[in-house]
C-alpha cells in the first residue's frame, strides 16, 4: 500500500492573519482539489487533518500499480494548487502552499472506534514515515522514500533530497524530490486503468 500525506505549509501563519471564516474558505476549495485528484487516481481520502489529508492507495480496492498512482496524484496536486496559490494570494494576501510526503509498505488497515462510529484507518511505520517525509517537504515540494522511488523510477522523475534523521528510525532516512512524469508515465497514465483493479487483491489486509 501507498501512503500519501498533505497539508499547508504556513497553515499557522495563515490562521493568524485571517478570520476563520476565510479559512474555511480557502481549506474548502484546497480539499476539493484534493479530493478531485486523489480519487481521480484511485485513492481514497482516510483523514482530513484540518489542514490536509492522509489519502491510501491500494486499500480498499487494491491496484498493482498504487505507487505511480500516489505519484501522478501528488503531481496533479502540485499542479492545480500552481492556480490556486495565486488566487488566495489575489483574494486574501497570504501564500498557501501545500507540502507532500509519500510512503509505501506494509500497513495495517482495518476499523477503529466504537459502534456508534467507525472508521477505516491505517497504521504502522509506514504510515508514520510517510507523515515525517511531508513535514520534511519544502512548500509547494513532494518528497518521497527510497522505496518509492526505486519502484516508481521508469516513470517518474526524481532528485536525491538527502538524508535525514526521522523521529522513531535509528539511523538517517533517504528522501527523494518527485519532479514530474517521464515520458512512459505521460503515455500510461494510472487514471486510464481505474476501471480495471485486480480483484484478486481486494480487500487484503497488511498490503505492500
Amino acid at each position: 500500500m501507498t501512503v500519501l500525506f498533505a497539508d499547508v505549509a504556513n497553515f499557522t501563519g495563515i490562521s493568524e492573519k485571517l478570520d476563520p471564516e476565510d479559512v474555511h474558505d480557502i481549506m474548502d476549495g484546497c480539499f476539493e482539489i484534493l479530493g478531485e485528484e486523489i480519487h481521480k487516481a484511485g485513492g481514497s481520502i482516510n483523514q482530513y487533518t484540518g489542514d490536509g489529508v492522509m489519502a491510501l492507495f491500494g486499500a480498499p480496492v487494491f491496484f498493482e500499480d498504487h505507487v505511480e498512482r500516489a505519484c501522478h496524484a501528488a503531481i496533479q496536486i502540485q499542479v492545480r494548487m500552481q492556480g490556486y496559490t495565486d488566487q488566495v494570494q489575489r483574494d486574501f494576501h497570504v501564500l498557501f502552499q501545500l507540502r507532500i510526503g509519500i510512503n509505501t509498505g506494509k500497513v495495517v488497515v482495518g476499523a477503529i472506534g466504537i459502534d456508534l462510529r467507525r472508521d477505516y484507518t491505517a497504521a504502522g511505520d509506514t504510515t508514520n514515515l510517510a507523515a515525517r517525509l511531508q513535514a520534511l517537504a519544502p512548500p509547494s515540494g513532494i518528497l518521497v522514500s527510497a522505496p518509492v522511488r526505486d519502484i516508481a523510477r521508469s516513470r517518474f522523475r526524481f532528485r536525491k533530497a538527502g538524508m535525514f534523521a526521522v523521529k522513531g528510525k535509528q539511523t538517517p532516512v533517504a528522501a527523494f524530490g518527485l519532479l514530474g512524469g517521464g515520458a512512459a508515465g505521460a503515455r500510461d497514465r494510472p487514471e486510464v486503468r481505474l476501471a480495471h483493479p485486480s480483484p484478486s487483491a481486494i480487500g487484503r489486509t497488511n498490503l505492500r
